[in-house]
């Protein structure tokens, strides 16, 4: 995909960022301004119940990028810090269709977030699957994945489920392992919550009006 000029959305995947997500993306889309034209686009909550849901905010901001003309856009949860100032810079000059960067994380009992597992800095390399908690898409890559790149399995191994499913489409993911960024809380286990948060239902009196657009 040659782009003199790339157009990239940051799609923020719900709004309650964690300390330094907000400051790290602002900075990166400045660095970026080299490069080519960067938006943020904050996409809140649409979930009725816990996490069902997250799969249309996420299609949205695809959606978005696809409808306004943009070249990129990189889906981002809200606990996940951009590391590198000329993060989005690296991204897109790889040049890959799907792509992931390379997570760190400081927990106790580390998670699995992309399979194969490559060390920082190995160079950028075709994976399996990872976490979706941050992923970089080429727009033109919907036309192969449509009817858009996810859908609701609400299952273990969803991540799996969703990379094959894009590769019998004829789209290969790869990871960055030089851009790097930072996992600041443990993915959640569905079967760690409580049933009573977990099947609690979030009506427009739980999720302010205003944002459900």
């Amino acid at each position: 995909m040659s782009i003199n000029r790339p157009r990239v959305i940051v799609g923020c995947v719900g709004d309650r960022f964690m300390p330094g997500v907000k400051e790290s993306i602002a900075e990166a889309c400045k660095r970026f301004e080299d490069v080519g034209e960067s938006r943020v686009l904050l996409q809140r909550s649409l979930c009725i119940l816990h996490l069902f849901g997250i799969v249309t905010m996420r299609n949205r901001l695809c959606m978005t990028a696809a409808e306004e003309g943009f070249t990129h856009v990189l889906l981002l949860d809200n606990d996940v810090r951009l590391d590198e100032p000329d993060i989005l810079v690296k991204l897109v000059e790889a040049d890959k269709e799907i792509i992931v960067p390379w997570s760190d994380q400081k927990f106790k009992a580390p998670a699995l977030l992309a399979v194969p597992s490559f060390p920082s800095g190995a160079g950028v390399l075709p994976i399996s699957w990872a976490c979706l908690s941050s992923i970089m898409f080429q727009v033109p890559v919907f036309e192969k994945i449509t009817p858009w790149p996810f859908f609701d399995t609400m299952c273990y191994c969803e991540e799996e489920t969703t990379f094959q499913r894009w590769r019998l489409l004829g789209a290969r993911a790869y990871q960055h392992t030089s851009a790097r960024v930072s996992l600041l809380r443990p993915p959640t286990n569905m079967w760690e919550l409580k049933p009573e948060n977990l099947l609690r239902i979030q009506t427009p009196g739980n999720v302010p009006k205003a944002s459900i657009r």
